[in-house]
């Protein structure tokens, strides 16, 4: 595992989809956008529980024109009901994939 100067596993600044990476550290990650609408964050961390793992993700956004709050009112339910749903999705897949126990078939 190999940190940037600041302690960050990906370089900051680097391509993450349509986000750019803040940091990312081992259980914490901070993605940031900027575009003619919003300039916004994603902060996510994953931390431990005795029942497994817990994701926290927030969604940080900072108007940057007079239009950003009637344009997130207008997507607001595409957001919702469709692309967060579909990012958790994608995210659980992952760590089925990448972390979970083969399930042992009784004999």
């Amino acid at each position: 595992m190999r940190l940037t100067a600041f302690g960050s596993l990906v370089p900051p600044g680097s391509k993450d989809g349509f986000f750019d990476v803040v940091y990312v550290f081992q259980n914490e990650m901070l993605l940031e956008i900027i575009n003619a609408t919003v300039h916004a964050f994603s902060a996510q961390t994953l931390t431990r529980t005795s029942a497994g793992y817990r994701l926290y993700w927030a969604i940080y956004v900072k108007p940057v024109r007079w239009i950003t709050p009637a344009y997130l009112a207008l997507i607001d339910p595409f957001r919702r009901w469709t692309v967060y749903p579909q990012i958790l999705d994608k995210v659980r897949e992952q760590w089925i994939r990448l972390y979970a126990e083969p399930l042992v078939s009784p004999e």
